[in-house]
């Protein structure tokens, strides 16, 4: 069990003492994406800004110490991988059997990388997307986005991009989706809406 704080240099403590068990030197511009975890690896990343690239890290459970990468050898034994020029925004990462996928804060960018080894599977433009704070979500076999314009872009999920269809609300978002089990809660600028059968 572990504590772990975000930031330019990342932390993670015992709860019960207080103690470092470890701590990563992130870089990137803003510590807003939050972690996403498996059973035995958290990821999480911050987001670039300009020409500040974005930065992403793949840590394993038990890891301990500095787990900041050697400048040298460009590993880190606390590591199963990094990545510091991710295209991650402001969005938090989706982990979604067994691939990761990140979205920037402007312009409807989607990378889609093997939770595993950290590679690259695809990175995809969609057109006509405005800027994404909110993060994305799956069901089924579908992964959905939703822009600040309203905009909900659909993707099937997997490792072949392909685009499904938009829906559209008229409003402004800004935060994340959250569901009830039967229905989705999009909070807009006017309206808070419910979506369901």
């Amino acid at each position: 069990t572990e504590l772990v704080t975000g930031g330019l240099r990342a932390r993670s403590y015992d709860p019960a003492t207080g103690d470092l068990i470890w701590e990563l030197q992130m870089d990137g511009r803003y510590s807003i994406p939050g972690p996403v975890a498996s059973s035995d690896i958290l990821y999480m990343g911050n987001a670039g800004f300009r020409d500040i690239p974005g930065t992403f890290f793949a840590i394993k459970a038990g890891a301990e110490g500095d787990i900041t990468p050697d400048s040298v050898s460009l590993s880190s034994e606390g590591l199963a991988w990094f990545n510091t020029n991710a295209p991650i925004g402001n969005p938090s990462p989706l982990l979604y059997e067994g691939l990761l996928y990140l979205l920037s804060s402007r312009g409807g960018e989607l990378a889609c990388l093997d939770a595993e080894t950290g590679e690259i599977v695809y990175q995809e433009k969609l057109d006509g997307v405005g800027a994404c704070w909110a993060s994305p979500w799956a069901h089924g076999d579908k992964i959905f986005f939703t822009d600040e314009k309203g905009i909900t872009s659909v993707i099937r999920a997997g490792r072949a991009f392909e685009f499904l269809h938009k829906n559209s609300l008229d409003d402004r978002f800004w935060a994340s989706m959250a569901t009830t089990g039967d229905a989705y809660l999009f909070k807009g600028d006017k309206k808070l809406y419910c979506i369901k059968k």
